[in-house]
């Protein structure tokens, strides 16, 4: 169902709406704080972050729970000065950082993008993951457990580095294309 957050609402606290059973989107633009694990357990479709929103702690909780199935749609309004979803990637990135920091099963990471925050892509299956030239860090248990059927990395001397990344993770990929620098 729809739960409708009323405007004096300025912080989701940690676990606030878990397993509410909310499908649609319904933060208010007076919204300004998303504690860790606040939107888990949910059947949202598409998320949309208001500009009014300054921090954001992992929302969508820690690995694979069951919420980042339902998404296919995240959007950061382009007046939000923290945060972004630059080239329409479907995900949340933090805008002086680069970092990635909530993804969907549309996800795309776009050149630009630095670093990878932990359990991004848990639990989800694939069809082709674009690794761009730009991404330096990948925290500890991105893709644990994930299955990717064409990884493309877009610079050969990422190919150790991520070896080295994913030594402890459940990763099955099929099949892997390095382009050269």
């Amino acid at each position: 169902g729809d739960v409708l957050l009323p405007p004096s609402v300025r912080i989701l606290e940690a676990g606030a709406l878990m397993g509410s059973h909310i499908t649609s989107n319904t933060l208010n633009d007076s919204l300004e704080v998303m504690e860790s694990g606040c939107l888990t357990g949910n059947q949202i479709t598409s998320l949309y972050i208001p500009a009014s929103v300054k921090s954001i702690n992992n929302p969508l909780g820690d690995g694979y729970n069951g919420f980042n199935g339902f998404i296919t749609s995240i959007v950061v309004d382009p007046n939000n000065p923290y945060y972004d979803s630059r080239n329409n990637c479907n995900a949340i990135i933090e805008s002086s950082t680069g970092n990635m920091i909530a993804v969907c099963r549309n996800t795309t990471v776009p050149e630009g993008i630095i670093s990878l925050d932990t359990w991004l892509f848990g639990g989800f299956s694939l069809d082709t993951l674009v690794l761009p030239s730009t991404l330096m860090r990948m925290n500890c248990g991105n893709y644990d457990p994930v299955h990717i059927k064409h990884l493309v990395i877009n610079s050969p001397s990422m190919v150790l580095y991520l070896r080295n990344a994913w030594e402890r993770c459940e990763l099955y990929i099929d099949t892997i294309h390095v382009l050269s620098d």
